[in-house]
């Protein structure tokens, strides 16, 4: 079995965003999943521990609140096993 696979729903790539940022992510694997971590542009801006059921839903409030234009955001999950998988989007501010 591998890594599991990372989807970011929301906010899709390419989206402008506002202060309040809604995340959505569909993540699955054949082990359960013991740790969420969401990034932006690179910094660990929340981290969660398991165990999780879906759906992946995080909210946080951009800080600074006037990023660059252009953000990357990535959310890995790494499984009980610790494989780690992970999906980026970049969006605009």
């Amino acid at each position: 079995p591998g890594a599991p696979r990372v989807q970011i729903r929301e906010p899709q790539s390419g989206a402008f965003v506002k202060n309040q940022l809604a995340i959505s992510a569909e993540i699955t694997s054949v082990s359960n999943i013991g740790k969420i971590a969401v990034y932006f542009n690179n910094k660990l801006i929340q981290e969660f521990g398991g165990p999780f059921s879906p759906p992946y839903q995080f909210k946080w409030t951009l800080t600074p609140p006037n990023p660059g234009l252009q953000n990357l955001l990535r959310v890995e999950a790494a499984d009980q096993n610790g494989r780690i998988g992970r999906a980026e989007v970049i969006v605009y501010k």
